[in-house]
């Protein structure tokens, strides 16, 4: 499984930059483990997973909850955090959290389900990545 265009360079940024980061994943924590498996460029920036079978996520999405439980964990308000989602389901969670949402939608949803709650909408993760600072020396 190739990682989402653009992903392993917006994690480097991001933790040069000194942002704290998140996955939030619906998957259960084993397929999760194995599907990253080989992504520990991607993984080990982490500071926190959640995954869909956590006990503190009640409801999937589009229920605010594996976002909410991941801002808790981070110790960062919500309303503090950027969701980065390629599902709808996931756009309107990240919405009803009270996140920043950017959708960069899977193109096996193109033309299905609705991305307008979304604060942005990208083609891919390289259009934020070239809106950021530079990495400090």
């Amino acid at each position: 499984l190739e990682p989402m265009k653009g992903a392993v360079d917006l994690v480097e940024r991001l933790l040069a930059l000194g942002v704290r980061l998140a996955i939030a994943t619906s998957s259960p924590r084993a397929q999760f483990e194995k599907k990253m498996a080989h992504q520990q460029r991607l993984l080990a920036p982490m500071s926190v997973v959640v995954c869909g079978d956590d006990p503190a996520v009640k409801r999937g999405k589009p229920a605010p909850d594996i976002f909410l439980e991941a801002a808790r964990q981070l110790g960062a308000p919500p309303g503090d955090c950027v969701v980065f989602e390629d599902a709808p389901s996931g756009v309107r969670a990240g919405h009803e959290a009270g996140s920043y949402v950017v959708a960069i939608p899977d193109s096996r949803f193109k033309g299905l389900g609705d991305f307008s709650v979304a604060n942005r909408v990208l083609t891919s993760l390289e259009e934020w990545l070239a809106e950021l600072p530079p990495a400090p020396p």
